[in-house]
């Protein structure tokens, strides 16, 4: 893999920079798992949930990370415990000598 200017620039091993593309698509993951919790404590207690990063690609100034994601939650009419599982991946940009996340595929 050859390194790209902006990431030779930033004087990051290829090695590092996927990991930092993980490290950012795990985080963007659980922050939007964090807004979805606050969306259905309507309907929902006991929430929890948990990020599993599979794969990942770095290719220039762009990265997409597939990761999957574990929900555990009661269901407060019915008191019954619910488990859903996603699969998403999470597109990443190289912004400077950091990664962003700039859109998800559900």
């Amino acid at each position: 893999m050859t390194a790209s200017p902006a990431l030779a620039a930033c004087r990051v091993a290829p090695a590092q920079d996927v990991a930092a593309a993980k490290t950012v698509a795990r985080s963007a993951a659980l922050a939007a798992l964090a807004r979805l919790k606050t969306a259905y404590a309507e309907r929902y207690t006991g929430v929890r949930y948990s990020v599993t990063v599979a794969q990942s690609r770095v290719q220039g100034n762009v990265a997409s990370v597939t990761s999957q994601a574990s929900i555990n939650v009661i269901d407060r009419a019915s008191g019954r415990p619910e488990h859903y599982t996603y699969r998403a991946v999470i597109h990443l940009a190289r912004f400077g000598c950091s990664w962003r996340a700039v859109s998800y595929d559900f």
